[in-house]
Parts: structure tokens; C-alpha cells; sequence
């Protein structure tokens, strides 16, 4: 993981020098001396450094600014690699001390209600955590000895400990309404359906339930963020909320996953830099989804969002190798109709895609040195043994030049009764077609040439074909 660092408009000037400044934060870390702290932020899941701030003979340093410090979640750094969290809200004028015995024990501020606030609720939640790490201990061992009614009153006395947060964290929030403290907690909030009343002649009640609670859940999960607060992108909450959101709480369905990311950019534009961080974070998260079909969500989000104008920040440039890695992704999107392949077979006669007719067709793009391919196209080919009576057929295509070693392959492993094509000039265009980036890449297509899977497994092809088939 690269590291990056991003420097705030920070001045540290000697302390007589005063006039003009907006952000003040003395501190003092006793047990320190003559050294240098960091001072960094949360953004996302990462940490950033924001400066390096010289300490004196005695502990003592200070964070000034002549402009106000970007709200966040901050911490400070000690040369021993420990550090403490603090807010920098709206007040910036406070102070802090410590001691490097116990950075976070030792911790207090003066002036600043919202940090107090935030260490009363750290600690509080150290002390909930040890009491429920306790229950939770205790109810895995009365379950493995199936002690229904101990089970029972454990499992309840949990739920008390949920509503104990509950309760602290709203309590937090009523008494510091609009602070970047009580839009952290907000935040950090689920939603609480209750109980879910089931009418008495359903004929499947957990199916209803489950319907019920997940509308439920996906129409309030966001409810508890304020999206005009940009300074919830300087702590790990705002992002961790979002990506729980698309990828645990929603249906990983395309056709549905594109409404909720319209939702939620809509409520981004309450503010320009929250409304860049969405697009930028789920542009880079969908770019990087390892999930099947999901690359459609980058095609959408870049093309609504990025190649119709609506990014003002994405040079011309990126929008040039982002358009041209479009218009690679298209043609396979699940759903669509494999693009058209006329390519020569190993005798030299040439195949045509579209003229192939079965129930299924496999398309392999594999090649005779790659290490994983050696594992793998023999395996489909077992597997293929099992189903080729079903109207199942495969079109093996050789991705690399050399004809004697794909010949000598071919007939190592007995592969003469599937269809096995090459293209040592790439005149079919196949590795853009498919956008073949590695070996081997299989592809499932219905009757009608339409991908129904991608990039999958053999395991997975074989129990989608029997599935459908029945077997």
C-alpha cells in the first residue's frame, strides 16, 4: 500500500506570536522531550500525515494556523509510534496534555467540551467492550454445551448492553446537537426496525420478514449521515458506513445498486467535497470489486457521472484512459450478447461464434504456458467430459503465438473433441472483444450467445449448467 502525504496549511510559529491566528491547540506530552510528534488525520480507512511539530525540553508544543484547520478526527504521533485521537471541530482554540505512561488514561482538555465529550465516549465504549467480549465468551460456551435457558439470559443481557450504547450515544448527540461530535455518533447510528408484526394467515413469514427488513434497513441506513459535513470525510466512519452499505446491506445487483448510488450522490450535492469523494471513492470501489457482473457499476458510473461532464475535478486525461477502459468493459457486460468471433480452428478451417449452436457455450481464452492454465483447461476438460451429451460445447481459444506448443498441449491432455481455435494475428481482435487481461478467462453464454457468467471458475460453470440442466 503506497503511502501518501498531504500537507495542510499548518504554521507553527513561536508562542508570542499570536495575531491573525485562527487555530490554537497548545499540548503538552510529559515524558517527552527535545523531540518531534506527527500530526496526522483519518481519511477513509487510511491515515495521513498532516505535519511533523517540534517539541521543547519540557513536552510542550502547539498546532497553529492562521486559516481554520479542516474538521476531523486527528491524532498525534509519538516518535514511539503511539499516538491519541482528538477532534478539531469548530472550536480550535483549546488545549491538550498527556503523559507517554498511558497516552489515552493520562489524556484531558481545557476549552474544549467536544473532546471531553469524545474521551468520555471512548471510554465508555472500553469499558462496554470489555463487558460484552465477557457475555459473548460465556454464550459460546453455554451453546456448545446447549444450555437453552443460560443461552437465553445471556443473549439478553447483550441486547442490554446494545441499548446501554444506544441510549449513551443519544444522548451525546441531544446535548451537542450540530457538533461534529454528534454527527460522528449520528453516523455510527443503525437503523432499529423493532419488532415486525406478521399477519397470521401468511403463507411464508420469513420471506415476508426478511422483505420487510431489508426495504427497511436499505432505506434508513444512510439516515443517520449528514451529508453537508464534510468533516466526516477526515474520520474512518463516513467511509466504513458507505462501503457497509454497498456491499453488505444492498443486493448485489446492478439494476438495483444503480438507484442507490443515484440516492446517494444526490444527497452528496449538499456539499461539492463530499459530492467528489463519493463519485471518486465508488468509481475506485467498483473498479476494484472482485464480484462478478459488477463491473457494469464502474461502465455506469463512469459514463453518468464522469464522461457526461458532471466531474469537474477529472482532468481530460483521466477522462481519456477512463472512456477508452469503457468502451473495453461494454461488450461483456453480463447480459449482453458475446461479441462476434471468427477465428481458425486447429485444423485450420475457421469457426464463427454466432454459428455455434448449443444449449451452452464455453469460451476459454487460455495458453499452453501459463502455470495456471496447465490446472485448469485440463479440468474443464473433465468437467466437460461429464456434460457434453447435455448440448454443451466449448470453443478453447489459444491466446499466444506458438503453434507447436499448443499443439503439443492439445494433444497431451486428449483436448481433440471440443473446439479448439488460434489467431496468432489477432485478426478476430478477440483479446479487446473479451478484454483478455489474463490466463485463463472463461466465459459462460446461453443458447442465444447472451454471457450469463464471467470469469469464473470451472466449479462454478459446472454447477450453473447442472443447475439449469437439472442434473
Amino acid at each position: 500500500m503506497r503511502k501518501y502525504l498531504f500537507q495542510l496549511t499548518l504554521f507553527i510559529f513561536a508562542s508570542s506570536i499570536t495575531f491573525g491566528q485562527v487555530a490554537k491547540i497548545p499540548f503538552n506530552i510529559k515524558g517527552l522531550s527535545d523531540t518531534s510528534v506527527i500530526l496526522a488525520y483519518h481519511y477513509g480507512e487510511q491515515k495521513y500525515v498532516a505535519d511533523t511539530i517540534k517539541l521543547d525540553t519540557k513536552g510542550n508544543g502547539v498546532i497553529l494556523s492562521d486559516t481554520l484547520i479542516d474538521g476531523g478526527i486527528y491524532l498525534l504521533i509519538t516518535p514511539q509510534k503511539k499516538y491519541f485521537e482528538f477532534l478539531i471541530g469548530d472550536n480550535q482554540k483549546f488545549s491538550i496534555s498527556t503523559d507517554t505512561t498511558d497516552l489515552t488514561g493520562n489524556l484531558s482538555f481545557k476549552g474544549s467540551d467536544e473532546n471531553n465529550n469524545f474521551l468520555k465516549y471512548q471510554r465508555f465504549m472500553a469499558s462496554i467492550q470489555s463487558k460484552a467480549m465477557k457475555l459473548r465468551e460465556t454464550l459460546k460456551q453455554q451453546q456448545e454445551k446447549n444450555l437453552t435457558d443460560s443461552v437465553s439470559l445471556t443473549e439478553k443481557k447483550l441486547d442490554k448492553v446494545d441499548q446501554e450504547v444506544t441510549s449513551f450515544r443519544e444522548s451525546i448527540i441531544k446535548d451537542n446537537p450540530k457538533t461534529l461530535l454528534a454527527n460522528i455518533l449520528s453516523a455510527m447510528t443503525f437503523p432499529n426496525i423493532g419488532e415486525i408484526e406478521i399477519p397470521e394467515n401468511c403463507t411464508n413469514p420469513d420471506s415476508l420478514k426478511w422483505v420487510i427488513t431489508y426495504n427497511y434497513n436499505k432505506n434508513h441506513f444512510l439516515d443517520g449521515i449528514d451529508f453537508s459535513d464534510q468533516r466526516l470525510l477526515k474520520t474512518p466512519v463516513f467511509q466504513g458506513k458507505i462501503d457497509h452499505y454497498f456491499s453488505r446491506m444492498l443486493l448485489q445487483i446492478p439494476d438495483s445498486l444503480k438507484i442507490e448510488v443515484d440516492k446517494v450522490v444526490t444527497r452528496a450535492e449538499a456539499n461539492p467535497k463530499m459530492y467528489q469523494y463519493i463519485l471518486v471513492h465508488l468509481l475506485d470501489y467498483y473498479n476494484k470489486s472482485e464480484l462478478m457482473g459488477l463491473d457494469e457499476m464502474f461502465v455506469y458510473v463512469a459514463d453518468k457521472y464522469y464522461l457526461s461532464g458532471k466531474t469537474p475535478w477529472a482532468t481530460p486525461e483521466f477522462l481519456k484512459k477512463l472512456d477508452d477502459r469503457v468502451i473495453k468493459l461494454k461488450p461483456t457486460i453480463l447480459g449482453n450478447i458475446a461479441p462476434e468471433l471468427e477465428i481458425p480452428q486447429f485444423n485450420g478451417e475457421p469457426v464463427s461464434l454466432r454459428s455455434l449452436e448449443a444449449d451452452y457455450i464455453i469460451v476459454a481464452f487460455w495458453e499452453p504456458n501459463c502455470g495456471h492454465c496447465k490446472t485448469i483447461i485440463p479440468k474443464l476438460h473433465e468437467m466437460y467430459q461429464k456434460i457434453q451429451d447435455k448440448n454443451v460445447k466449448v470453443l478453447a481459444i489459444n491466446t499466444q503465438i506458438s503453434q507447436e506448443e499448443w499443439t503439443e498441449f492439445i494433444e497431451k491432455h486428449k483436448l481433440n473433441n471440443w473446439i479448439n481455435a488460434w489467431d496468432p494475428h489477432r485478426f478476430s481482435n478477440f483479446n479487446s472483444l473479451y478484454n483478455i487481461t489474463h490466463t485463463p478467462t472463461l466465459f459462460l453464454l446461453d443458447k442465444d450467445k447472451k454471457i450469463i457468467a464471467k470469469k469464473i471458475s470451472v466449479e462454478t460453470i459446472e454447477d450453473i449448467i447442472k443447475n439449469e440442466l437439472k442434473l
